[in-house]
C-alpha cells in the first residue's frame, strides 16, 4: 500500500472513531440524565473530569511510542524496540503506583473537597478508585496502542475503540433503566473500557514482535534519558494545552457573570470540535513522519508535511464558513433564539480559525522528528499572552472581548512564528507555501460563500430539513470548486480512481 493510500486509511479510521464517540456521547446524555436524574449524573460528570484529570499521568507517552516504534520499525532493529517497550513498561509500573495513590487521597478526600449529599459521598468515593483502576490499564494499554499507531495500523485502534463505545453504550441502553444507579453507570464503563485495553494489548503483541519485555529489569541510563527526555517535553505541550483549551471560560467565570459562561460555550464548543477533529484527522503523520526520518528521505517528508497542510485547509474551511456565515441559523434550531450573542462569538473565532486550524498538523509533523519542544515554546507564548489581553478586552468588551484576546496571540503564533520555524528546521519556505494553499483555497471558496448567502436570503431556514438541505448543495459546489482550482491533474485522477475504481484521464 502507497504511502497516501495508507495515510487515508488512517485518516479515515480515526474520524470513523471520532464521530461514533461524538454521535454516541450526543444521544446518551438526555437517555443517562432522564434515569439517573440531575444530582447523580452531576456526581458521574465529576467522576469523569477526576478521571480525565488522572490521565495527566500518562501525558507524553503515547507520542514517544507512536514515534521510536516507528523509528525501530523503519530500521528492522526490533531488538532496540523490545528494549524500549521494556523500559517504558518498567516506569508505568512507578507511575501506576502514584495513579493509586493520588484516587486514594481523592477518595479519602472528597467530604472536604466537594460539596455533595451524605447520600453521594460513599458511591462517589468507592467510584473515584475504580477510577484509578482503570488509569492504570489505560495506562498499559496505552502503550499498546502506541505500538500499533507506531505500525500505522490505526484501524485496528479505531476498531477497538468503536467496539468499546457501542458495546458499553447497548450495555448502559438495557440495564440502566431497570437499575438506575451510579454504580451501573461505573460497571458498563469502567468493565468495557478495561477490556478494551486488554484488547489493544493482544492485538499489538500480535503484530509486533514483543516477546520477553525486560518489564522488571532497570532500564539503562541511555534509554532512561531517550525516553524522558521526550516523555518530559510531550507531558508539558499536553498540560499546557488542556490549560489553553478551558483558559477562555475561566476568564469568562472569573470577570463575568456565570451564565456568560454558557453562552460563550454554546458559541465555541463547536470551533473547537473542529480543531480536535483535525487533531485526530491529522496526527497520523506523526509515525510515517519518524519513518520518513529514519530513512532519511528528506523530500517525501517535506512532501507529506505540505500535502498535509493542504488538504486540511480544504476539509476545514467549509465547515468554518458555514459556522461563520450560518451559525446564527444553526444555534437558533439547535438552542433557541435566546442564545444570539453566543453567535458572535462563534463569528470571532471561526474568523480567526479559518487561517490557523490547519497549522494542526505542524504538531504532528514536530512530534514526528522529535522536535516538538518548539511547540511547547510556542504554546507557552500563546498563553502568556493570552491570559492579560483576554482579561483586559474582557473587562471592556465581555465575552466578545475574551474571544479576540485568546484568538489574536493564537492568530500570530500559528500563522507567523510556526511556519517561520519550519523554515528553519525543514528548509522550505513554509510561510509562502502555506500562504498560498490558504489563498488557492478561499479563491476556491467563493462559490460556495455565494451560494450560502443565497440560500439565507431567498430561503425560509426555520428547520433542519431545510438547513440539511441547502447545506448539501453549498457543499456539492465547494466539492466541484475544490476539484478544478484546487486539486492538480494527479490528484485528480487519484481522487477519481479511489471513488469511481476505475482510472482514466481527467
Amino acid at each position: 500500500m502507497s504511502l497516501v493510500n495508507k495515510l487515508i486509511k488512517n485518516s479515515m479510521s480515526n474520524t470513523a472513531a471520532f464521530v461514533v464517540e461524538a454521535v454516541v456521547a450526543f444521544l446518551m446524555m438526555p437517555f443517562v440524565i432522564k434515569h439517573l436524574g440531575d444530582s447523580s449524573y452531576g456526581v458521574w460528570v465529576l467522576i469523569n473530569a477526576l478521571t480525565g484529570y488522572l490521565g495527566l499521568f500518562k501525558l507524553g507517552f503515547r507520542p514517544s511510542i507512536n514515534k521510536h516504534v516507528s523509528q525501530y520499525k523503519a530500521l528492522n532493529d526490533f531488538k532496540g524496540m523490545n528494549i524500549f517497550m521494556g523500559a517504558s513498561l518498567h516506569i508505568y509500573i512507578y507511575v501506576s503506583v502514584l495513579i493509586v495513590i493520588t484516587s486514594i487521597f481523592v477518595s479519602y478526600n472528597v467530604p472536604d473537597i466537594f460539596t455533595l449529599d451524605s447520600e453521594f459521598i460513599l458511591p462517589f468515593q468507592i467510584l473515584i478508585l475504580f477510577a484509578g483502576i482503570q488509569s492504570v490499564f489505560s495506562l498499559i494499554g496505552t502503550a499498546f496502542g502506541g505500538v500499533i499507531s507506531g505500525y500505522q495500523r490505526y484501524e485496528i485502534n479505531s476498531g477497538i475503540e468503536i467496539s468499546v463505545i457501542l458495546i458499553r453504550a447497548g450495555i448502559i441502553v438495557y440495564f440502566l433503566p431497570e437499575f438506575p444507579d451510579l454504580y451501573t453507570m461505573a460497571a458498563a464503563h469502567f468493565s468495557i473500557t478495561i477490556l478494551g485495553y486488554i484488547v489493544t494489548i493482544v492485538a499489538a503483541k500480535k503484530i509486533a514482535p514483543l516477546e520477553k519485555l525486560p518489564i522488571i529489569k532497570k532500564p539503562g541510563k541511555d534509554i532512561l534519558k531517550v525516553i524522558l527526555k521526550y516523555n518530559s517535553i510531550s507531558f508539558s505541550i499536553a498540560a499546557l494545552s488542556i490549560i489553553i483549551g478551558y483558559l477562555d471560560s475561566v476568564i469568562i467565570g472569573i470577570i463575568l457573570p456565570l451564565s456568560a459562561v454558557t453562552h460563550y460555550v454554546v458559541g465555541s464548543r463547536l470551533i473547537k470540535y473542529c480543531i480536535q477533529f483535525l487533531g485526530v484527522t491529522t496526527k497520523v503523520i506523526a509515525p510515517a513522519i519518524s519513518e520518513l526520518s529514519a530513512k532519511d528521505k528528506t523530500a517525501q517528508l517535506n512532501n507529506l508535511l505540505l500535502m498535509t497542510y493542504k488538504y486540511s485547509c480544504v476539509v476545514i474551511h467549509p465547515i468554518l464558513l458555514i459556522l461563520l456565515l450560518q451559525g446564527d441559523l444553526f444555534i437558533g434550531l439547535w438552542m433557541g433564539e435566546n442564545y444570539f450573542d453566543s453567535y458572535k462569538v462563534m463569528q470571532v473565532l471561526a474568523l480567526f480559525t479559518l487561517f490557523i486550524a490547519p497549522a494542526q498538523s505542524i504538531n504532528s509533523y514536530l512530534y514526528g522528528l522529535g522536535m516538538h519542544k518548539y511547540l511547547l515554546y510556542v504554546l507557552a507564548i500563546e498563553m502568556i499572552c493570552s491570559v492579560p489581553l483576554s482579561i483586559l478586552l474582557g473587562n471592556y468588551y465581555g465575552a466578545i472581548g475574551v474571544a479576540y484576546g485568546i484568538s489574536i496571540p493564537r492568530a500570530i503564533v500559528r500563522m507567523f512564528l510556526l511556519p517561520l520555524l519550519l523554515n528553519k528546521i525543514s528548509k522550505i519556505n513554509a510561510f509562502l507555501k502555506f500562504a498560498k494553499y490558504q489563498a488557492i483555497i478561499l479563491l476556491s471558496s467563493l462559490p460556495f460563500i455565494f451560494t450560502l448567502g443565497l440560500f439565507k436570503s431567498v430561503l425560509n431556514i426555520n428547520n433542519w430539513i431545510y438547513f440539511i438541505f441547502q447545506l448539501s448543495v453549498c457543499c456539492f459546489v465547494y466539492l466541484i470548486s475544490v476539484y478544478y482550482i484546487v486539486l492538480n491533474s494527479t490528484e485528480r485522477a487519484t481522487i477519481v480512481k479511489l471513488f469511481f475504481k476505475k482510472s482514466y484521464k481527467v
